[in-house]
């Protein structure tokens, strides 16, 4: 064994971090980066909420391989939850305990697969252990961020989470009735633009009595519409609006185990859908947690050496 090795210089246990004030850079500096990312997304600030969305997810898998008490690890991923809601302290406790609980098990389930994943090997396994901390850390905050957002008051709303989702699946089938559609549009401008397209001698009368017959269209389709769904439409509001209203005033008419049973398939498909997207963002953040990797391995911050059973360890030197 080389005489300089820290194995040597150290007690018997070899898989142990030296360096205090390293050990607490490593928990501090991914806690800051989690409240900066909560913070800017609440005022609608995507751009830097998202660059320190992906520093936080990246640090957070090397913690994975720089934090060797569970201790640490632990108390770091309290604190990040902690501080992810912070921003969010407005909003009903309930919510916020909800939020707590699906970022802390996806976070700690993420690091504990990836602690496990380097337990179990003899070299370090940088993509297979930073993608399982990437992937449970991602789905967390997507989560956690999609449940505060859906009741917060905030840039980043309920309504604007919805007109996201809704958006892209509503236009194109309305582009097909209205060509001239546009997500911002009214009920009222859609139904206008139906009516024209439906009686294209309209434009030929007078325009007193044009707009008369339009009027009388859009009533017309409006009580079709009301007679049909059972609500009240608000012709003034978009489209994506009026869905979200009508989900919310269909659902409030059940009973209690049919309406626990839509909200549980609901929070099945967003739980799908979020797993699936941390999937693949994870592709891109191992990337950069690769980079910041090699950038603290070669300024001396952490080192890659054999202990003494020729098992491949990451210390803080």
């Amino acid at each position: 064994m080389p005489e300089d090795s820290l194995i040597t210089k150290g007690p018997e246990v070899a898989d142990v971090n030296r360096s205090v004030w390293k050990v607490w850079a490593t928990v501090v500096v991914p806690v800051l980066a989690a409240f900066g990312a909560s913070f800017f997304f609440i005022n609608g600030n995507l751009l830097w909420g998202g660059i320190l969305a992906v520093l936080f997810l990246s640090l957070f898998a090397l913690q994975v391989f720089f934090l060797k008490e569970f201790g640490y690890l632990a108390l770091t991923i309290l604190l990040e939850t902690v501080v992810l809601l912070v921003p969010y302290y407005h909003i009903s406790f309930n919510y916020l305990a909800i939020s707590a609980v699906a970022i802390l098990v996806c976070l700690a389930g993420g690091a504990l697969a990836g602690r496990r994943e380097l337990e179990n090997t003899l070299r370090v396994p940088f993509s297979r252990v930073a993608r399982k901390a990437l992937a449970g850390g991602a789905t967390g905050l997507l989560l956690g961020m999609a449940i505060l957002g859906a009741v917060s008051n905030g840039a980043f709303s309920y309504n604007s989470v919805v007109k996201t989702l809704l958006d892209p699946v509503i236009t194109p089938v309305m582009k097909y009735y209205s060509p001239d559609y546009t997500p911002d549009m009214s009920v009222r401008g859609v139904l206008t633009q139906i009516a024209r397209r439906t009686q294209p001698a309209i434009d030929k009368l007078p325009p007193a009595t044009a707009n008369k017959v339009l009027n009388d269209a859009v009533n017309a389709a409006s009580a079709q519409l009301k007679a049909s769904l059972g609500v009240e439409i608000n012709l003034d509001a978009t489209i994506s609006a009026n869905v979200t209203d009508l989900f919310a005033k269909k659902v409030g008419t059940m009973g209690l185990p049919t309406e626990l049973l839509i909200y549980a398939v609901v929070f099945l498909l967003l739980w799908a859908t979020i797993r699936f997207a941390a999937a693949i963002i994870s592709y891109p953040l191992l990337v950069v947690a690769f980079v910041l990797f090699e950038i603290l391995i070669a300024v001396g911050f952490a080192v890659v050496q054999l202990e003494s059973r020729s098992r491949e360890i990451v210390l803080l030197s």
